[in-house]
C-alpha cells in the first residue's frame, strides 16, 4: 500500500489526529453526515426516513490506496468528489483524513462507525422514522464484508457500485445499484436481466448552459433504456425503493463545461433519446 500524501495517525488524549504532510488535525467530529448535508441524499429525509451518509475520498485521491477498484477513466474524471461542498479544500481534506483512518486505524474506524449508526438509529426511532444509511457516497467499499450491515438489520443500507458481483440484494437490508460507465455496458445488461438495477448518468440535451452545470431543472429522460424501463434517480437517492430490472437515470452533473463535454465524449454519460 503506497502513501503518496504521507498520511499518518497520531494519538493525542485518546483522539486520533491525522497528519497530512506537515498539517495535523483531528478527524471530523462525526464520520457520518446528516442526509441534508449532501446534495445526493438531501431529498431522502421524509416523514418515513432519515438518512446518514459516509463520504470518503474516492479512487486514489487519499494518496493511500484505491477505494474504487472498478472505476473507469471516465468515472474517475467525472467524479463529483470536487463538486458541491467538495469544491472547498477543507472539505476534501476532511474526507481524506477519514480515509486515512479507514486504512491505518481500521478497528477504531469500524467501532466508531457502529457507535454512530446505533446513535442515529435510536434518534430516528424516537422520531418514529426509519434510518437509511449510504456508506459509499464517493467510494466503492464492500461493506457487507465488514460486519456493519449485519450488525444493524433494522437499518436500510444502500449504495452504488461498479463491481458487478455486488449488484442487487446483498442482504435483506442492503441493496446495491450497479453503476454504468463507458466500459461496462455488457455487465449492465447482465445485471438488469438478473433482476438488478443499473444507474446511468444521462445527458438529456437540455442542460448545456453554464447555469445548468450541476443538473438544475427537471430531467427529461426516455421511458426505456436498452429495452428496460427507467426511473428518475434524481427524485430521491433511496435506491432500495426502486422497482427491480430498471435503469436509474441520473442527470449529468459537472464541475465545468469542459468536464461536461469530456463526460459525454468518453461515453461515461449516455446521451440522446429513448433506446
Amino acid at each position: 500500500m503506497t502513501n503518496r500524501l504521507n498520511v499518518k495517525i497520531e494519538w493525542r488524549g485518546g483522539i486520533p489526529y491525522v497528519r497530512i504532510g506537515d498539517t495535523v488535525k483531528p478527524v471530523a467530529r462525526n464520520l457520518l453526515a446528516e442526509g441534508d448535508s449532501n446534495t445526493k441524499t438531501r431529498k431522502n429525509d421524509t416523514i418515513t426516513y432519515t438518512t446518514k451518509s459516509l463520504s470518503l475520498a474516492p479512487h486514489k485521491q487519499s494518496g493511500i490506496g484505491n477505494l474504487c477498484a472498478f472505476a473507469s477513466k471516465g468515472c474517475s474524471d467525472a467524479c463529483l468528489f470536487g463538486t458541491g461542498k467538495g469544491f472547498l479544500e477543507s472539505v476534501r481534506l476532511a474526507r481524506i483524513r477519514k480515509t486515512g483512518l479507514w486504512y491505518l486505524e481500521r478497528k477504531w474506524f469500524l467501532d466508531r462507525l457502529q457507535f454512530e449508526i446505533q446513535r442515529a438509529y435510536d434518534r430516528a426511532s424516537e422520531e418514529c422514522k426509519k434510518l437509511a444509511v449510504r456508506l459509499n457516497v464517493f467510494s466503492d467499499v464492500a461493506w457487507e464484508c465488514h460486519g456493519i450491515i449485519d450488525a444493524f438489520p433494522e437499518v436500510a443500507y444502500y449504495d452504488y457500485s461498479k463491481d458487478p458481483r455486488r449488484a442487487g440484494q446483498l442482504r435483506p437490508n442492503y441493496w446495491v445499484t450497479f453503476s454504468r460507465s463507458e466500459n461496462n455496458e455488457l455487465d449492465c445488461l447482465d445485471v438488469l436481466r438478473k433482476n438488478g438495477n443499473v444507474a446511468t448518468v444521462y445527458d438529456d440535451g437540455y442542460t448545456t448552459g453554464a447555469r445548468n452545470l450541476h443538473g438544475n431543472g427537471p430531467l427529461r429522460m426516455p421511458k426505456r433504456w436498452r429495452g428496460f424501463k427507467t426511473v428518475n434517480g434524481d427524485e430521491t437517492d433511496l435506491r432500495f425503493t426502486d422497482p427491480s430490472r430498471h435503469a436509474i437515470m441520473l442527470k449529468l452533473k459537472a464541475r465545468t463545461l469542459n468536464d461536461r463535454k469530456d463526460a459525454i465524449a468518453s461515453g461515461f454519460a449516455t446521451k440522446g433519446v429513448a433506446m
